[in-house]
């Protein structure tokens, strides 16, 4: 059985070795389509510190959260939500984020994001947040398919330009 809970302290190794394996991921993506874009992603020697730091933020800021999914136990994946304040000629103060979504490969296709998704929405209405937005390479086939599933809609093109 699938349960989604808040992450504690006590996962932030987990989470910490689910983001790295993310990068891992990501940096994959972006060598099979696109060696211009690697230049955005290249870390910091002490990458793994900042990260540790920014997950333990995360874990207890009242802005943010982190959604664990477990299976009989065992972390399987997580999410890392925040409200995000907007620009401030917006009616719209204030928007939820999702910042990155993880699953162990063996439990993909099993609807455990959409588990966790619908946990960090239920969070984002109770802070009073009703738009959410995220962040995906367009060649991220798998996740743009499952995004769409999730309702969430094409809004803006970021391009980018090294200079």
């Amino acid at each position: 059985m699938i349960i989604i809970r808040q992450a504690k302290l006590k996962d932030i190794n987990i989470i910490l070795n689910f983001e790295k394996e993310l990068l891992d991921y990501a940096g994959d993506i972006l060598n099979e389509f696109n060696l211009d874009a690697l230049v955005d992603i290249r870390l910091k020697d002490d990458f793994e510190n900042i990260l540790f730091n920014y997950i333990r933020k995360r874990i207890f800021s009242k802005n943010d959260a982190i959604f664990i999914a477990e299976f009989d136990g065992v972390v399987i994946g997580h999410m890392i939500i925040s409200i995000k304040k907007n620009f401030p000629i917006f009616k719209m103060e204030y928007y939820g984020r999702i910042n990155t979504v993880f699953i162990k490969k063996e439990f993909r296709d099993k609807n455990i994001s959409s588990k966790l998704k619908d946990e960090a929405i239920k969070w984002f209405k109770q802070k009073g947040i009703n738009r959410v937005s995220l962040n995906v390479d367009p060649n991220n086939k798998r996740a743009i398919n499952a995004y769409n599933k999730w309702g969430l809609s094409l809004s803006l093109f970021e391009m980018r330009m090294n200079i």
